[in-house]
């Protein structure tokens, strides 16, 4: 009998070094704090019904190289920090993403981040964020609009800028 779990409790799975795999069911609706921090052998994960993801969620999976989602809408500091294989982000319906939410993914390339707003970039000091601090392989960002794209902060970044390559894609 399958278990409806709404919650992923705080610390969870933390440091569960032969995790490779989670199937995450549709009543799932938050991943508590450090719920899959130091879980090495993770690679991919699928959020089907996740609204918010906590703090160190999944930071440190050495081996994530992919987290895909069409709920999420919010994403806490450092979800995804150090994970060295992510490649791939694709979360369009996020709102709001915390600090650091990308940082040193050295093999980050793309993100989908098209449910961001130019209000929100443009509030909380969000500029000063360093979301994608250290992700020297970060070739395309997709956003909402043609605002959002000029409200991206340089300081978001620490290496990869529009002038040196980026790629801003406005998703139509």
């Amino acid at each position: 009998k399958a278990i409806n779990v709404r919650v992923i409790d705080d610390m969870a799975f933390y440091d569960c070094d032969s995790l490779d795999s989670v199937e995450l069911g549709d009543a799932l609706d938050t991943i508590g704090i450090n719920a899959f921090t130091d879980c090495k052998s993770l690679t991919h994960i699928a959020l089907k019904s996740v609204q918010q993801i906590g703090s160190m969620a999944f930071a440190r999976c050495d081996n994530l190289r992919s987290v895909e989602s069409n709920s999420v809408m919010s994403i806490g500091t450092g979800a995804f920090s150090h994970c060295k294989s992510l490649e791939f982000a694709y979360i369009p319906t996020v709102k709001q993403i915390g600090v650091g939410v990308f940082s040193d993914c050295s093999a980050l390339r793309v993100v989908d981040m098209r449910g961001v707003s130019a209000s929100w970039l443009k509030s909380k000091d969000v500029e000063f964020y360093h979301i994608f601090i250290s992700c020297h392989n970060l070739e395309k960002l997709i956003v909402s609009s043609d605002e959002v794209a000029q409200n991206i902060s340089k300081y978001m970044f620490d290496s990869r800028t529009v002038e040196e390559g980026l790629e801003i894609v406005v998703a139509r």
